[in-house]
């Protein structure tokens, strides 16, 4: 792990099985992040790594580290851009930060920044990453439409190509999950229309049953137990 940079203390694990996670009704309610399905960017210096931090419910993505090393320094880096860009180093109160169980997030350096901040640290079960299922998406995503298509020669031009990627995503790129709105967009509906509000509600509830209907026919032909 030394030799990749991904060296660090980590803290004794404790079971979580069974703890309910909190469902996000709201912005700024759950933010997530996972380091399962970290972004790896190679590039011929070398390869790089991207931790990003990101909105459950306005899918807004917050904010980001992108560096050589990919340490519990750089996970904390990443909670800190978010909270420096999204809400200028003030964590609105009841925060949770959902990730999974690497390392890096069970690490005392970073639960120790977490209780320092005042956010409270929400682990995934473990060996069940469709519940973290909506930060992996978001990466999926990332790599794709941003960085896939773009030759990265270096460190600085990953950069750029992330930064730009992060107002593309946030500005102008429609999600089906906010009715075609980008997080930007949605969030100034959701913020000054309520009868947006009534609505995005409806909308939700109604893929949520289109989800299951598929997921519970699928498991059917497979026969499996629907959990």
């Amino acid at each position: 792990m030394k030799n990749n940079n991904l060296s660090l203390p980590v803290h004794s694990h404790r079971d979580r099985k069974g703890l309910k996670l909190i469902a996000a009704d709201k912005p700024e309610m759950v933010i997530e992040t996972d380091i399962t399905d970290i972004t790896y960017i190679p590039t011929g210096n070398g390869m790089t790594y991207l931790m990003c931090i990101k909105d459950i419910f306005s899918k807004e993505w917050y904010g980001y580290n992108y560096n050589t090393s990919c340490t519990a320094k750089d996970a904390i880096n990443a909670v800190n851009d978010a909270i420096m860009r999204k809400f200028q180093g003030n964590v609105p109160e009841g925060i949770t930060l959902r990730t999974d169980n690497g390392p890096q997030y069970i690490s005392r350096e970073f639960n120790n920044y977490l209780k320092l901040m005042k956010i409270r640290h929400e682990y995934i079960e473990r060996e069940t990453p469709t519940e973290n299922g909506d930060i992996e998406s978001f990466h999926n995503s990332i790599k794709t439409d941003y960085i896939w298509v773009s030759e990265i020669d270096n460190f600085n031009e990953g950069k750029t190509v992330i930064e730009n990627a992060f107002y593309d995503y946030n500005n102008i790129r429609p999600h089906s999950t906010l009715d075609y709105y980008s997080p930007k967009q949605f969030l100034d509906k959701w913020d000054n229309d309520s009868g947006f509000r009534e609505y995005y509600g409806e909308f939700l509830n109604n893929m949520k049953d289109s989800y299951r209907r598929r997921r519970n026919n699928y498991y059917r032909r497979m026969r499996i137990n629907v959990p």
